[in-house]
Parts: C-alpha cells; structure tokens; sequence
C-alpha cells in the first residue's frame, strides 16, 4: 500500500539522518523485513534503505514472513568463523555470532513448527549456543546482545 511505502521511506530517511549524525554503527535488524514475493516488490521495498546499508553493516535474522519469499538472494547467510564454511543446513539454521566493537552479538533461529527449523536444529543451535558463549572473550566483549525475530517465551 502507499500508506506502508510512506513509512518505509519515513524510517529509511531517519536512519540516514542518524548514520549522518554518527548515531550509529550497525543496523541489527530482527526479520520480517519484507512481505514482498516479488523481486520487484523487495527492490521497490529496499530502494530507500540502500543510501544506509553502503554506509553501516546490515545485520539480519530471519523473520517468518522471508522464510518464503527472496530473503537469501539479498541476506545470504554469513558463514560460521570458527569452522571456515557454511554451517550445517544453513538455508535452515540461520543463527551465529559475531563481534562488533564491544559487543557479541547471537542471532538465534526460534522457528519451530514453522517449517523454518526442526527440533533436531533447536537441539544443534543449543549446543552451539553453549560453546559460542563460553568462547566469548568478557573483557574483549563485555556486552552479550541476542536476538531473535520470535520472542523467548
């Protein structure tokens, strides 16, 4: 609709006025980043985020709503450091970790009963999550920020 493109450019324009202002140095973004199934919808969707995106990383999780649609041809997911190569059932998994001045930053994938990650990915990302955490180095990164799209409980 032209009411949620208005909006779009509106929260676009404001995060290019804040990168401007050096308010920030990341965009951490928690998924349904678009409804778009078109790939002229996400093109007409992203266009106003592009001036931000050059100039700050994009970092996203991945929502429900992009499980469908073309959210790995623009987010492929990045691979996991530690092993150099792409993690297990990436395309399924989609949580890791990286570091970003003082802060370690997890993106988890709570996705069960969506389709989007199985018990058995619930039980991997668990594992991974406890060594992740205790590889974590506090006075390096003595902030731990994690996110999610779903909600924890």
């Amino acid at each position: 609709s032209s009411a949620g493109r208005d909006v779009n450019s509106r929260m676009a324009r404001h995060l290019y006025d804040q990168v401007n202002k050096r308010q920030g140095t990341l965009l951490f973004l928690n998924g349904d980043l678009s409804y778009a199934k078109q790939q002229y919808e996400w093109m007409h969707w992203w266009a106003p985020y592009e001036a931000v995106a050059t100039r700050i990383p994009l970092i996203t999780s991945k929502g429900n709503h992009d499980c469908a649609s073309l959210y790995n041809l623009y987010f492929p997911m990045i691979e996991d450091e530690k092993k150099k190569e792409p993690a297990e059932d990436a395309h399924v998994t989609n949580f890791f970790s990286f570091d970003h001045g003082p802060v370690h930053f997890i993106v988890l994938n709570l996705h069960v009963g969506l389709g989007v990650c199985t018990p058995e990915c619930i039980k991997r990302q668990k594992a991974w999550l406890a060594v992740d955490l205790a590889a974590v180095n506090r006075s390096q990164t003595p902030w731990i920020i994690v996110g999610s799209h779903l909600p924890f409980y």
